[in-house]
């Protein structure tokens, strides 16, 4: 639904103020936060599967299984997992620290382009 929302809405282009890097790095940490923000459920349900547990989705239906059941399998699925989304967290934060430098340091509106109804 996301993805479907960011394709859809128009997003203002990104400050001229930046500089390149800065830019390069901006639509980097995008990219990597939708790709990882899909690999790290569908590597979680493919370790469900591997162990042999279910996977619903929200209690209303029960999803297939991905993967054979095979434990040496679930061990390098979790060992996958869990780097992807230590790795989604390090985006996160790389992201979540941009936007304050931005607001507080360099004090451009780039955060209020990422809230809503304080757009500029």
């Amino acid at each position: 639904m996301r993805l479907a929302w960011r394709w859809l809405n128009e997003h203002p282009p990104l400050p001229e103020t930046l500089k390149r890097y800065e830019q390069a790095l901006a639509r980097f940490t995008h990219a990597a936060l939708y790709v990882l923000l899909f690999l790290v459920p569908l590597t979680g349900w493919m370790l469900s599967s591997a162990r042999g547990f279910p996977v619903s989705w929200f209690g209303f239906f029960q999803l297939p299984d991905l993967v054979p059941k095979s434990r040496p399998l679930y061990d390098a699925l979790m060992d996958v997992h869990h780097v992807l989304a230590w790795t989604l967290v390090g985006v996160a934060v790389l992201h979540a620290a941009a936007a304050i430098k931005h607001h507080f340091w360099l004090k451009d509106d780039v955060l209020k382009r990422m809230l809503p109804f304080t757009r500029t």
